[in-house]
């Protein structure tokens, strides 16, 4: 996948394997941090500094035959049995009878603090069988019998049954990692999850 994304100071997103260059990064960004943006995007708002940053407002659009081709080499393809392996480690770290937790606010770094929580959900004791096709399928999950708190649902998380965080992903009604057929949560009203998968990359 291919995806251009618009930088909003603070947060810079870029997704896929093919991220896309505007001509002036070109003068920006020396080899080391495109190194980094290719590599490590979830960690680029530590990397670049507030003055880089402001010269990044632009939509990404140049194409990738401009960034030099030794910064090309991450096209690596997995294995089935490899990716399936990954997705286990999912299993195992969310352990027996995990959460899944939806909330409301502005999703927080991976792991961090939460914000409001709209409703909790019981995954199975055991969350998945093993992967297949180098897809992670869970098993039935739980319907909460009555929301937390009334709010918009933005981001959700998958945490251990004492609450750790494990994996945290978007909400919304389409194109999100969990889709609800609305985000609009009333306290009170039940939230129900039909099912739930999780693709390995680099196929």
């Amino acid at each position: 996948m291919t995806t251009a994304t618009a930088l909003q100071e603070p947060n810079l997103i870029l997704r896929g394997k093919g991220v896309v260059f505007n001509p002036e990064l070109v003068n920006v960004l020396d080899d080391k941090d495109f190194q980094f943006l290719l590599n490590f995007p979830q960690f680029v708002n530590d990397a670049l500094d507030a003055a880089k940053l402001g010269r990044l407002r632009a939509f990404l659009t140049y194409t990738r035959s401009t960034i030099p081709p030794e910064l090309l080499r991450h096209t690596l393809g997995y294995i089935t049995a490899l990716r399936n392996g990954q997705l286990d480690v999912i299993t195992s770290q969310i352990g027996a009878s995990g959460l899944l937790r939806i909330y409301d606010g502005t999703r927080p770094a991976t792991g961090g603090a939460a914000t409001t929580l709209l409703a909790e959900l019981a995954l199975s004791a055991t969350v998945a069988p093993a992967a297949s096709g180098g897809v992670l399928t869970f098993n039935a999950i739980s319907n909460d019998a009555s929301a937390d708190n009334t709010g918009t649902a933005t981001w959700h998380r998958f945490a251990t049954s004492g609450g750790t965080a494990i994996i945290d992903g978007s909400v919304s009604t389409a194109a999100a990692d969990l889709n609800f057929n609305t985000t609009s949560f009333v306290a009170g009203a039940v939230i129900a999850v039909t099912s739930y998968t999780i693709t390995a990359g680099n196929a």
